[in-house]
């Protein structure tokens, strides 16, 4: 009998967590599963430890590779998967022991291509934020899932004040032929980061019928050394071919002119992410260089249409005056007003 789900961990440098992440795993209720371990050229233990797993469950099985960054790995776990459906876990997060049991019957049910949950942010404090899925329990047609889509891009105008829905592929699962026989995969790395919203808005737009389980069943770590709170070299860059990659991805699928709300809150976010980066106090650069990747950041064509296009006066007082700041491009005043806040941390 073939497995109900493959569940794909791509291992790098996770050592201190990937224990926890393995064990839930393996207790979960439903107990037709794969365990598909990747190790991407871990430097650690985390090989050995897999290996170690392989020997006392049946279900696991064990890949080694060249350090490739995660979409690699994902993509070799989905080469190698036998599953019905495909789910994805990150050695340093947990799930809850019902979640595939969950997903899985409700989108065996009813058929559906992609089924998704919500999940439980857990900050270094160890204090866990509910985040619910982004639209109540059901089933939802290709309209609906469409709209979701837009939804990790970024915010319409009238809906700004509310988050954008997380792309992480980690608290769904995928039908794996709905997968191979649409390419989907993820692309080969360009980044440390946001290959998942990629994949997200390739499946979403394929995808006919959407599955929702509005409970938390997944537990994403945060820590003081994600990718999102360190200084990272040229960032605004990596960010922009995204924001062009995201643009020309749904040009190319006549979806455009309904999302220029979502795309231009999209590099709006992306702007101001990438000026905060540029005054972290890791960053070693002059006051100087720092003023001249912010002008760099706040003459871009494209983000000078999105805000004289959007109307700010729809954002909280504080939100407000800052993207002023950018349109108007008193980067003297961003840069000090950044570099303060983080010497005074």
């Amino acid at each position: 009998m073939l497995p109900a789900v493959s569940i794909i961990v791509p291992i790098h440098n996770a050592e201190k967590y990937i224990h926890r992440c393995i064990d839930t795993i393996i207790e979960q209720t439903l107990e037709n599963i794969e365990i598909i371990l990747v190790n991407d050229g871990s430097p650690d233990n985390c090989g050995n430890i897999a290996e170690k797993y392989a020997k006392i469950d049946k279900r696991i099985k064990v890949i080694h590779q060249e350090n490739s960054g995660p979409g690699m790995a994902r993509n070799a776990g989905i080469n190698a998967a036998r599953g019905d459906y495909i789910g994805f876990v990150d050695p340093d997060d947990w799930i809850e022991s019902n979640m595939y049991e969950e997903l899985y019957n409700f989108a065996n049910k009813y058929f559906a291509e992609i089924c998704m949950s919500g999940y439980n942010c857990i900050l270094p404090t160890n204090i866990k934020e509910i985040i619910n899925s982004p639209l109540p329990n059901g089933t939802y047609n290709k309209e609906s899932a469409i709209e979701v889509l837009f939804q990790m891009i970024g915010q319409k105008y009238s809906k700004i004040n509310k988050p954008t829905v997380m792309g992480s592929v980690c608290w769904s699962i995928y039908k794996r032929n709905f997968i191979i026989e649409n390419g989907i995969f993820f692309k080969k790395e360009r980044r440390d980061f946001a290959e998942d919203l990629i994949f997200n808005i390739e499946s979403l737009y394929y995808c006919k019928k959407l599955s929702v389980v509005d409970s938390p069943l997944y537990n994403y770590r945060i820590n003081n050394n994600s990718l999102v709170k360190k200084y990272r070299k040229n960032k605004w860059d990596t960010l922009l071919a995204l924001h062009e990659e995201i643009y020309h991805l749904l040009h190319n699928k006549g979806l455009i002119s309904k999302c220029r709300e979502q795309l231009n809150t999209n590099i709006l976010s992306y702007a101001l992410e990438s000026i905060v980066n540029e005054c972290r106090s890791e960053n070693t650069n002059t006051f100087i260089e720092k003023l001249q990747t912010i002008k760099r950041i706040t003459e871009n064509d494209r983000l000078q249409n999105a805000l004289h296009s959007f109307p700010l006066n729809m954002l909280p007082v504080k939100e407000r005056v800052i993207y002023w700041f950018v349109k108007q491009q008193f980067n003297a005043i961003l840069a000090c007003y950044y570099t303060m806040r983080f010497t005074t941390i």
